[in-house]
């Protein structure tokens, strides 16, 4: 049974992002670039997913934690 546990961990990991998708995400951060969404947005998760690994490198706001900011920046 503890085969099934440590495979179960394994494939849960998060995939990791080509080299072009990390220089994409570099990119985007080093130009100022922000990415505003929330959880619960089908359209935030499928961005985020094609990211992968390197999703860690784009500047992202959670409106659902920082409404301010989110306002401020004109996100609806």
């Amino acid at each position: 049974m503890l085969t099934g546990i440590v495979l179960s961990a394994c494939a849960a990991e998060e995939p990791v992002a080509d080299a072009s998708t990390v220089t994409l995400a570099s990119c985007l951060t080093d130009n100022g670039w922000t990415m505003y969404g929330t959880e619960r947005c089908g359209h935030c998760k499928d961005q985020k997913s094609k990211f992968a690994s390197a999703f860690e490198q784009v500047t992202y706001v959670d409106c659902d934690v920082d409404a301010a900011a989110c306002t401020q920046a004109g996100v609806e």
